[in-house]
């Protein structure tokens, strides 16, 4: 049998695997949106500057849009 995901929770969220590099990365993102705001965000820039591989943001935060959202909740 499949296990649901609720989309609605943030894949952060869903447990404490990855907390450390969840906080690193939201961290730069809250840098980078105070910077510039959600147009100035960039995947690369936030991998670069967090040391968090792209990938690792995709599967804790699934998009883009995820990631800015997460970052604007724990503001």
């Amino acid at each position: 049998m499949a296990t649901q995901v609720d989309h609605r929770i943030p894949a952060h969220r869903a447990g404490t695997r990855g907390a450390e590099t969840v906080e690193r990365a939201l961290s730069v993102v809250s840098q980078i949106l105070d910077e510039g705001g959600e147009a100035s965000l960039r995947l690369a820039e936030v991998s670069r500057r967090s040391s968090v591989s792209i990938g690792s943001l995709y599967h804790h935060f699934e998009s883009r849009e995820g990631l800015i959202r997460a970052a604007r909740e724990r503001q």
